[in-house]
């Protein structure tokens, strides 16, 4: 696995080193693309199975972005959301 994720616009997020550093989003998930990241992130873990629970919303130093942590078949994950190929995905970032 690639420990780059590039989006559509061309930004490069770092990969965290966690089991599931990026998911994309399936078909049917009925959610518009300005909903709530924490929504969307939900939504794609719980369309991938995973066992997950909420810990923390964090924003970014700089005050950009917000991170979501979630905790992931028992290890910890600090999420967000980014386009590639046309679909949302959730990425692990190294932060």
């Amino acid at each position: 696995m690639n420990n780059i994720f590039v989006s559509d616009y061309g930004s490069e997020i770092q990969l965290a080193d966690v089991p599931y550093p990026c998911l994309e989003a399936k078909a049917g998930h009925r959610l518009w693309e300005g909903a709530n990241t924490r929504l969307w992130i939900e939504t794609i873990l719980t369309q991938h199975e995973l066992t997950w629970k909420y810990k923390q919303t964090f924003q970014a130093p700089e005050g950009r972005w917000y991170y979501h942590v979630f905790e992931i078949d028992g290890i910890e994950h600090t999420c967000s959301i980014a386009k590639k190929n046309g679909n949302v995905w959730v990425v692990s970032e190294h932060i």
